[in-house]
Protein backbone atom coordinates (compact mmCIF):
# COMPACT_ATOMS: atom_id res chain seq x y z
CA UNK A 1 0.00 0.00 0.00
CA UNK A 2 2.78 2.43 0.93
CA UNK A 3 4.66 1.43 -2.22
CA UNK A 4 1.56 2.25 -4.25
CA UNK A 5 1.15 5.67 -2.58
CA UNK A 6 4.80 6.53 -3.30
CA UNK A 7 4.37 5.64 -6.94
CA UNK A 8 1.21 7.75 -7.15
CA UNK A 9 2.97 10.74 -5.58
CA UNK A 10 5.89 10.32 -8.00
CA UNK A 11 3.45 10.21 -10.91
CA UNK A 12 1.73 13.40 -9.72
CA UNK A 13 5.07 15.18 -9.38
CA UNK A 14 6.07 14.14 -12.91
CA UNK A 15 2.71 15.27 -14.21
CA UNK A 16 3.15 18.60 -12.41
CA UNK A 17 6.59 19.09 -13.93
CA UNK A 18 5.17 18.46 -17.35
CA UNK A 19 2.35 20.91 -16.74
CA UNK A 20 4.97 23.48 -15.69
CA UNK A 21 6.92 22.73 -18.88
CA UNK A 22 3.74 23.18 -20.92
CA UNK A 23 3.04 26.55 -19.26
CA UNK A 24 6.58 27.72 -20.04
CA UNK A 25 6.22 26.70 -23.71
CA UNK A 26 2.84 28.40 -24.02
CA UNK A 27 4.17 31.65 -22.50
CA UNK A 28 7.09 31.59 -24.92
CA UNK A 29 4.75 31.08 -27.88
CA UNK A 30 2.42 33.88 -26.79
CA UNK A 31 5.33 36.30 -26.32
CA UNK A 32 6.36 35.86 -29.96
CA UNK A 33 2.86 35.80 -31.44
CA UNK A 34 2.72 39.55 -32.09
CA UNK A 35 5.36 39.42 -34.83
CA UNK A 36 4.90 35.96 -36.25
CA UNK A 37 3.01 35.60 -39.55
CA UNK A 38 -0.15 33.60 -39.84
CA UNK A 39 1.87 30.72 -41.26
CA UNK A 40 4.18 30.76 -38.21
CA UNK A 41 1.13 30.96 -35.97
CA UNK A 42 0.07 27.72 -37.57
CA UNK A 43 3.45 26.19 -36.76
CA UNK A 44 3.32 27.51 -33.16
CA UNK A 45 -0.12 26.02 -32.72
CA UNK A 46 1.29 22.71 -33.87
CA UNK A 47 4.05 22.91 -31.21
CA UNK A 48 1.53 23.63 -28.48
CA UNK A 49 -0.67 20.76 -29.62
CA UNK A 50 2.37 18.49 -29.61
CA UNK A 51 3.30 19.56 -26.05
CA UNK A 52 -0.24 18.92 -24.81
CA UNK A 53 -0.23 15.54 -26.49
CA UNK A 54 3.02 14.67 -24.73
CA UNK A 55 1.65 15.60 -21.31
CA UNK A 56 -1.72 13.93 -21.75
CA UNK A 57 -0.42 10.82 -23.50
CA UNK A 58 -0.87 7.85 -21.13
CA UNK A 59 2.57 6.53 -21.94
CA UNK A 60 4.21 9.95 -21.92
CA UNK A 61 5.80 9.13 -25.30
CA UNK A 62 5.02 11.05 -28.52
CA UNK A 63 5.05 8.92 -31.65
CA UNK A 64 7.55 10.05 -34.28
CA UNK A 65 5.95 11.36 -37.50
CA UNK A 66 6.18 9.02 -40.45
CA UNK A 67 8.06 10.25 -43.48
CA UNK A 68 5.76 10.61 -46.47
CA UNK A 69 6.68 8.89 -49.69
CA UNK A 70 3.77 10.32 -51.68
CA UNK A 71 5.50 12.63 -54.18
CA UNK A 72 2.18 13.41 -55.85
CA UNK A 73 0.79 14.91 -52.65
CA UNK A 74 3.97 16.95 -52.24
CA UNK A 75 3.66 18.28 -55.80
CA UNK A 76 0.04 19.17 -55.14
CA UNK A 77 1.09 21.33 -52.22
CA UNK A 78 -0.02 19.09 -49.33
CA UNK A 79 1.88 19.96 -46.14
CA UNK A 80 4.63 17.48 -45.36
CA UNK A 81 5.78 16.55 -41.81
CA UNK A 82 7.90 19.25 -40.24
CA UNK A 83 6.93 22.02 -42.71
CA UNK A 84 4.46 24.86 -42.46
CA UNK A 85 1.69 25.00 -45.08
CA UNK A 86 0.87 28.67 -45.60
CA UNK A 87 -2.83 29.39 -45.63
CA UNK A 88 -4.30 29.60 -49.14
CA UNK A 89 -0.96 29.01 -50.92
CA UNK A 90 -0.06 25.98 -53.00
CA UNK A 91 3.53 25.42 -53.97
CA UNK A 92 4.31 25.37 -57.71
CA UNK A 93 3.54 21.94 -59.04
CA UNK A 94 1.83 20.26 -61.96
CA UNK A 95 0.08 22.25 -64.66
CA UNK A 96 -3.26 20.67 -63.78
CA UNK A 97 -3.17 22.08 -60.25
CA UNK A 98 -6.79 23.15 -59.52
CA UNK A 99 -5.84 26.66 -58.39
CA UNK A 100 -3.41 27.21 -61.23
CA UNK A 101 -6.08 26.05 -63.68
CA UNK A 102 -8.47 28.93 -62.99
CA UNK A 103 -8.69 31.74 -65.57
CA UNK A 104 -6.77 34.82 -64.45
CA UNK A 105 -9.40 37.28 -65.67
CA UNK A 106 -13.19 37.27 -65.96
CA UNK A 107 -14.76 35.42 -68.85
CA UNK A 108 -15.42 37.67 -71.84
CA UNK A 109 -19.18 38.41 -71.74
CA UNK A 110 -21.42 36.55 -74.14
CA UNK A 111 -20.28 33.99 -76.68
CA UNK A 112 -18.12 33.66 -79.77
CA UNK A 113 -19.09 31.94 -82.99
CA UNK A 114 -16.22 30.59 -85.10
CA UNK A 115 -17.04 30.88 -88.80
CA UNK A 116 -14.84 28.89 -91.17
CA UNK A 117 -13.39 30.22 -94.41
CA UNK A 118 -16.25 28.81 -96.52
CA UNK A 119 -18.99 30.06 -94.22
CA UNK A 120 -20.23 27.19 -92.00
CA UNK A 121 -19.83 27.45 -88.25
CA UNK A 122 -17.70 25.35 -85.93
CA UNK A 123 -19.82 23.25 -83.59
CA UNK A 124 -18.93 21.24 -80.48
CA UNK A 125 -20.65 17.86 -80.91
CA UNK A 126 -23.14 17.35 -78.08
CA UNK A 127 -22.15 20.71 -76.65
CA UNK A 128 -18.96 19.12 -75.29
CA UNK A 129 -17.89 15.91 -73.54
CA UNK A 130 -16.52 14.16 -76.64
CA UNK A 131 -13.08 12.60 -77.21
CA UNK A 132 -13.10 11.89 -80.97
CA UNK A 133 -14.48 14.04 -83.79
CA UNK A 134 -15.33 16.50 -81.03
CA UNK A 135 -15.77 19.42 -83.46
CA UNK A 136 -17.56 19.69 -86.78
CA UNK A 137 -17.60 22.45 -89.40
CA UNK A 138 -20.81 21.84 -91.36
CA UNK A 139 -23.29 23.88 -89.29
CA UNK A 140 -25.22 26.56 -91.16
CA UNK A 141 -27.54 27.77 -88.39
CA UNK A 142 -25.70 28.83 -85.28
CA UNK A 143 -27.20 27.45 -82.05
CA UNK A 144 -25.91 26.84 -78.51
CA UNK A 145 -23.48 24.07 -79.57
CA UNK A 146 -21.81 26.54 -81.94
CA UNK A 147 -21.30 29.20 -79.28
CA UNK A 148 -18.15 29.22 -77.17
CA UNK A 149 -16.90 31.28 -74.25
CA UNK A 150 -13.41 32.79 -74.17
CA UNK A 151 -11.52 32.88 -70.88
CA UNK A 152 -8.23 34.82 -70.62
CA UNK A 153 -5.51 32.60 -69.12
CA UNK A 154 -2.53 34.96 -69.15
CA UNK A 155 0.26 35.95 -71.52
CA UNK A 156 -2.20 36.55 -74.35
CA UNK A 157 -3.65 33.03 -74.23
CA UNK A 158 -7.28 31.95 -73.96
CA UNK A 159 -9.23 28.87 -72.99
CA UNK A 160 -12.25 27.99 -75.13
CA UNK A 161 -15.26 26.67 -73.22
CA UNK A 162 -18.10 24.69 -74.79
CA UNK A 163 -21.81 25.03 -74.06
CA UNK A 164 -21.65 22.23 -71.45
CA UNK A 165 -18.83 23.92 -69.55
CA UNK A 166 -15.92 21.72 -70.68
CA UNK A 167 -12.80 23.18 -72.27
CA UNK A 168 -11.42 22.54 -75.72
CA UNK A 169 -8.20 20.50 -75.62
CA UNK A 170 -5.69 20.31 -78.46
CA UNK A 171 -4.54 16.71 -78.03
CA UNK A 172 -0.80 16.58 -77.30
CA UNK A 173 -0.75 20.38 -77.51
CA UNK A 174 -1.30 20.23 -81.29
CA UNK A 175 0.66 18.72 -84.16
CA UNK A 176 -1.96 16.07 -85.02
CA UNK A 177 -3.41 15.18 -88.42
CA UNK A 178 -5.44 12.14 -87.33
CA UNK A 179 -8.23 11.75 -84.79
CA UNK A 180 -8.37 12.44 -81.96
CA UNK A 181 -7.36 16.00 -82.71
CA UNK A 182 -9.51 17.71 -80.07
CA UNK A 183 -11.16 16.68 -76.82
CA UNK A 184 -14.03 18.58 -75.20
CA UNK A 185 -13.99 16.77 -71.85
CA UNK A 186 -11.70 18.79 -69.60
CA UNK A 187 -13.03 20.69 -66.58
CA UNK A 188 -9.67 22.26 -65.77
CA UNK A 189 -7.28 24.38 -67.83
CA UNK A 190 -3.78 23.11 -68.55
CA UNK A 191 -1.32 23.97 -71.31
CA UNK A 192 -3.21 21.95 -73.95
CA UNK A 193 -6.35 24.00 -73.27
CA UNK A 194 -4.61 27.31 -74.04
CA UNK A 195 -4.72 28.97 -77.46
CA UNK A 196 -3.22 32.13 -78.94
CA UNK A 197 -4.93 34.24 -81.60
CA UNK A 198 -3.37 35.86 -84.65
CA UNK A 199 -5.28 38.58 -86.54
CA UNK A 200 -5.32 39.49 -90.24
CA UNK A 201 -5.98 43.23 -90.62
CA UNK A 202 -6.55 42.93 -94.36
CA UNK A 203 -9.39 40.44 -94.04
CA UNK A 204 -10.63 40.47 -90.47
CA UNK A 205 -9.78 36.83 -89.87
CA UNK A 206 -8.29 35.15 -86.81
CA UNK A 207 -6.07 32.09 -86.68
CA UNK A 208 -5.70 29.85 -83.63
CA UNK A 209 -2.32 28.60 -82.49
CA UNK A 210 -2.01 25.71 -80.05
CA UNK A 211 0.33 25.58 -77.08
CA UNK A 212 2.71 23.51 -79.20
CA UNK A 213 3.08 26.35 -81.72
CA UNK A 214 1.01 24.81 -84.55
CA UNK A 215 -2.07 26.33 -86.18
CA UNK A 216 -5.60 24.92 -86.28
CA UNK A 217 -6.82 23.91 -89.75
CA UNK A 218 -10.48 23.48 -90.74
CA UNK A 219 -10.04 20.93 -93.53
CA UNK A 220 -11.53 22.05 -96.82
CA UNK A 221 -12.24 25.44 -95.27
CA UNK A 222 -15.22 23.93 -93.43
CA UNK A 223 -18.21 21.75 -94.28
CA UNK A 224 -17.16 18.50 -92.55
CA UNK A 225 -18.94 16.43 -89.91
CA UNK A 226 -15.97 14.10 -89.30
CA UNK A 227 -12.21 14.46 -89.57
CA UNK A 228 -12.85 18.18 -89.66
CA UNK A 229 -9.59 19.46 -88.16
CA UNK A 230 -5.83 19.16 -88.11
CA UNK A 231 -3.52 20.94 -85.68
CA UNK A 232 -0.22 20.50 -87.53
CA UNK A 233 -0.07 23.62 -89.74
CA UNK A 234 3.15 25.62 -89.51
CA UNK A 235 1.85 28.61 -91.48
CA UNK A 236 -1.47 30.38 -92.00
CA UNK A 237 -3.44 29.94 -95.20
CA UNK A 238 -7.16 30.12 -95.97
CA UNK A 239 -8.16 26.98 -94.09
CA UNK A 240 -6.48 28.31 -90.94
CA UNK A 241 -8.59 31.49 -90.94
CA UNK A 242 -11.79 32.00 -88.94
CA UNK A 243 -14.15 34.89 -88.35
CA UNK A 244 -14.80 35.39 -84.62
CA UNK A 245 -18.29 36.81 -84.38
CA UNK A 246 -19.65 38.05 -81.07
CA UNK A 247 -22.98 36.67 -79.85
CA UNK A 248 -25.39 37.54 -77.02
CA UNK A 249 -24.04 39.85 -74.28
CA UNK A 250 -21.72 42.47 -75.77
CA UNK A 251 -20.41 43.63 -72.40
CA UNK A 252 -19.08 47.15 -72.04
CA UNK A 253 -15.68 48.64 -72.73
CA UNK A 254 -14.78 46.00 -75.33
CA UNK A 255 -13.56 46.84 -78.82
CA UNK A 256 -15.22 45.49 -81.95
CA UNK A 257 -15.04 45.78 -85.69
CA UNK A 258 -18.57 46.63 -86.83
CA UNK A 259 -18.92 44.94 -90.21
CA UNK A 260 -22.07 45.05 -92.37
CA UNK A 261 -22.75 41.44 -93.30
CA UNK A 262 -19.51 40.47 -91.61
CA UNK A 263 -17.43 41.69 -94.53
CA UNK A 264 -16.38 45.31 -95.00
CA UNK A 265 -16.04 47.15 -91.68
CA UNK A 266 -17.27 50.63 -90.83
CA UNK A 267 -14.31 52.96 -90.37
CA UNK A 268 -14.14 56.31 -88.58
CA UNK A 269 -11.66 58.26 -90.67
CA UNK A 270 -8.75 59.77 -88.74
CA UNK A 271 -9.94 57.72 -85.78
CA UNK A 272 -12.77 60.23 -85.18
CA UNK A 273 -13.20 63.98 -84.81
CA UNK A 274 -14.84 64.65 -88.18
CA UNK A 275 -18.12 66.12 -89.45
CA UNK A 276 -17.39 65.58 -93.14
CA UNK A 277 -16.69 62.14 -94.61
CA UNK A 278 -16.68 60.85 -91.06
CA UNK A 279 -17.74 57.23 -91.69
CA UNK A 280 -17.17 54.86 -94.58
CA UNK A 281 -17.57 51.15 -95.26
CA UNK A 282 -15.89 50.53 -98.57
CA UNK A 283 -12.37 49.29 -97.72
CA UNK A 284 -11.67 45.79 -96.44
CA UNK A 285 -9.21 46.92 -93.83
CA UNK A 286 -9.58 46.07 -90.16
CA UNK A 287 -7.18 48.67 -88.83
CA UNK A 288 -7.37 51.07 -85.87
CA UNK A 289 -9.85 53.35 -87.65
CA UNK A 290 -12.26 50.39 -87.84
CA UNK A 291 -12.27 49.81 -84.09
CA UNK A 292 -15.15 50.96 -81.93
CA UNK A 293 -15.41 50.60 -78.18
CA UNK A 294 -18.95 49.78 -77.09
CA UNK A 295 -19.94 51.57 -73.89
CA UNK A 296 -23.21 50.45 -72.35
CA UNK A 297 -25.42 53.27 -71.10
CA UNK A 298 -27.75 53.22 -68.10
CA UNK A 299 -30.80 52.81 -70.36
CA UNK A 300 -29.35 49.72 -72.09
CA UNK A 301 -28.29 51.55 -75.24
CA UNK A 302 -24.68 51.79 -76.42
CA UNK A 303 -22.34 54.60 -77.34
CA UNK A 304 -19.72 53.78 -79.98
CA UNK A 305 -16.43 55.43 -79.09
CA UNK A 306 -13.97 55.89 -81.95
CA UNK A 307 -10.41 54.63 -81.84
CA UNK A 308 -8.94 57.95 -80.74
CA UNK A 309 -10.59 57.37 -77.36
CA UNK A 310 -12.11 60.86 -77.35
CA UNK A 311 -15.00 61.02 -79.80
CA UNK A 312 -18.27 59.18 -80.30
CA UNK A 313 -20.36 58.20 -83.30
CA UNK A 314 -23.32 60.53 -83.85
CA UNK A 315 -26.40 59.83 -85.96
CA UNK A 316 -27.19 63.35 -87.21
CA UNK A 317 -30.67 64.44 -86.04
CA UNK A 318 -30.86 61.17 -84.12
CA UNK A 319 -31.47 59.28 -87.36
CA UNK A 320 -34.26 59.39 -89.93
CA UNK A 321 -32.00 60.62 -92.76
CA UNK A 322 -31.05 59.24 -96.17
CA UNK A 323 -27.64 60.02 -97.62
CA UNK A 324 -27.68 61.96 -100.88
CA UNK A 325 -25.64 64.48 -102.84
CA UNK A 326 -27.35 67.31 -100.97
CA UNK A 327 -26.96 65.50 -97.63
CA UNK A 328 -23.67 63.60 -97.86
CA UNK A 329 -22.97 63.31 -94.15
CA UNK A 330 -25.53 61.58 -91.95
CA UNK A 331 -22.90 60.59 -89.38
CA UNK A 332 -20.42 62.67 -87.43
CA UNK A 333 -17.60 61.57 -85.15
CA UNK A 334 -16.79 64.82 -83.35
CA UNK A 335 -18.94 64.45 -80.21
CA UNK A 336 -17.00 64.33 -76.96
CA UNK A 337 -20.02 63.55 -74.76
CA UNK A 338 -22.76 60.97 -75.02
CA UNK A 339 -26.16 62.56 -75.53
CA UNK A 340 -29.29 61.30 -77.27
CA UNK A 341 -27.90 61.28 -80.82
CA UNK A 342 -24.88 59.25 -79.67
CA UNK A 343 -27.03 56.43 -78.31
CA UNK A 344 -27.80 53.29 -80.31
CA UNK A 345 -29.68 50.12 -79.52
CA UNK A 346 -27.97 47.00 -80.78
CA UNK A 347 -30.58 44.32 -81.44
CA UNK A 348 -29.47 40.71 -81.76
CA UNK A 349 -30.80 38.77 -84.75
CA UNK A 350 -30.12 35.20 -85.92
CA UNK A 351 -26.65 33.74 -86.41
CA UNK A 352 -24.86 36.33 -84.27
CA UNK A 353 -25.98 39.22 -86.44
CA UNK A 354 -27.24 42.58 -85.14
CA UNK A 355 -29.41 45.46 -86.28
CA UNK A 356 -28.44 48.94 -85.08
CA UNK A 357 -31.27 51.30 -84.11
CA UNK A 358 -30.96 55.07 -83.72
CA UNK A 359 -32.66 57.09 -80.99
CA UNK A 360 -35.39 58.09 -83.47
CA UNK A 361 -36.42 54.44 -83.77
CA UNK A 362 -35.13 54.00 -87.31
CA UNK A 363 -32.43 51.46 -88.19
CA UNK A 364 -29.18 51.85 -90.09
CA UNK A 365 -29.15 50.55 -93.67
CA UNK A 366 -26.87 50.44 -96.67
CA UNK A 367 -27.31 52.35 -99.91
CA UNK A 368 -25.42 49.78 -101.95
CA UNK A 369 -22.05 48.34 -101.00
CA UNK A 370 -20.04 51.54 -100.94
CA UNK A 371 -20.96 53.11 -97.62
CA UNK A 372 -23.49 53.42 -94.83
CA UNK A 373 -26.21 55.39 -96.57
CA UNK A 374 -29.39 55.54 -94.47
CA UNK A 375 -30.62 55.98 -90.94
CA UNK A 376 -34.27 55.79 -92.00
CA UNK A 377 -34.98 52.05 -92.25
CA UNK A 378 -38.24 51.40 -90.42
CA UNK A 379 -38.46 47.59 -90.82
CA UNK A 380 -35.86 45.73 -88.79
CA UNK A 381 -35.94 42.88 -91.31
CA UNK A 382 -34.80 45.32 -93.99
CA UNK A 383 -32.09 46.82 -91.83
CA UNK A 384 -28.47 45.96 -92.47
CA UNK A 385 -27.30 42.96 -90.45
CA UNK A 386 -24.01 43.81 -88.78
CA UNK A 387 -21.49 41.35 -87.43
CA UNK A 388 -19.36 42.38 -84.46
CA UNK A 389 -15.89 40.91 -84.72
CA UNK A 390 -13.79 40.79 -81.55
CA UNK A 391 -10.75 43.07 -81.51
CA UNK A 392 -7.73 43.02 -79.23
CA UNK A 393 -7.45 39.26 -78.69
CA UNK A 394 -3.86 38.84 -79.87
CA UNK A 395 -0.89 39.07 -77.46
CA UNK A 396 -0.08 42.50 -78.94
CA UNK A 397 -3.68 43.72 -78.59
CA UNK A 398 -4.46 43.59 -82.32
Amino acid sequence: MKRHEELSELTIRRYGMRKLLLSTIMLTVLAGAAWLTSARDTRSGALVSQAIAEVESPSGIQAEPQESTDSASEAAGVAQPGEVQERGIIRPGRSDNPLQAKPIAPTIPGYIGFMTWNGPWVGAVGGGGVTADALRTDVRLLDSWEQFRLMPTGNGTYAIQTANGQYLTAVEGGGRSREPVFYTTQRQIGDSEKFTFWFDELGGYHALRTSGGRYVTALGGGGKAQNAFHTDATKIDRWEKFRLHKCADLGTGLQYFVAPGGGIPMRAFDGGGRTKDAIGAYLVKFDDWARFKLLRQSDGSYALQTSNGVNYLTAVNGGGLVQSSSLPDIFHTDATQVQAWEKFRIVEMKNCAYAIQTVSGFYIGLAGLSSVGSTRVSDINQATKFRLIMAGLTPTGR
